[in-house]
């Protein structure tokens, strides 16, 4: 569903905020299937018509919640034009990835009921990213190349499935130290010969 507001506008912003801060705050209490619009809606102090001119449903507020977080994260962790070092930029996002994990996991989905929507928008996110940076680092005869979109999805589901792994067990190496024995095994693994 389009939505009926301008992205764009101050004011639509200010609202858009005020919506995924209420729900953060009602995620921390309760879990997302007890939470209603009327939750939502009361806690920013605003009307239901109001939230459903900016979000089809409540399912479409978390997803937006979620890659905003996602992109705070990325924001923190690369520069804003990490130039053309591929390898610098995949260590970034893995970092991202992981403090964005951690961060939601503990603030948003304490009891993993959020799991798969965690999941699936760090991989679409990750890999809209990964594709974005390909076709700028590859000439333009290729940039629309099915192997973009391939190395896009190894790298993303890569990332995403190392970090959940880490995250699942005990933690006893560094997010840092993550990074850097996957690393060579993610960029061997996307090298055209």
């Amino acid at each position: 569903m389009t939505s009926l507001v301008n992205k764009e506008d101050p004011r639509a912003k200010k609202t858009r905020r005020s919506l995924r801060n209420a729900l953060i705050e009602l995620l921390a209490e309760k879990e997302f299937s007890s939470i209603t619009i009327q939750h939502i809606t009361d806690r920013a102090e605003l009307n239901r018509a109001t939230f459903y001119g900016h979000f089809q449903d409540k399912f479409e507020l978390l997803d937006e919640t979620l890659g905003e977080l996602l992109e705070e994260a990325i924001r923190r962790r690369i520069p804003a034009d990490p130039g053309n070092d591929g390898t610098a930029l995949v260590r970034g996002l893995m970092l991202a990835v992981c403090d964005w994990h951690l961060e939601t996991t503990h603030r948003l989905n304490r009891k993993l009921t959020l799991s798969a929507s965690l999941e699936a928008n760090a991989k679409k996110n990750l890999y809209e990213i990964i594709l974005a940076c390909l076709q700028q680092l590859e000439p333009l005869d290729t940039r629309h190349s099915r192997s973009q979109e391939i190395k896009s999805t190894v790298i993303s589901w890569s990332i995403y499935g190392i970090v959940l792994q880490w995250s699942e067990q005990t933690r006893s190496e560094s997010v840092e130290a993550l990074a850097e024995q996957a690393l060579p095994l993610i960029m061997a693994s996307v090298r055209t010969p």
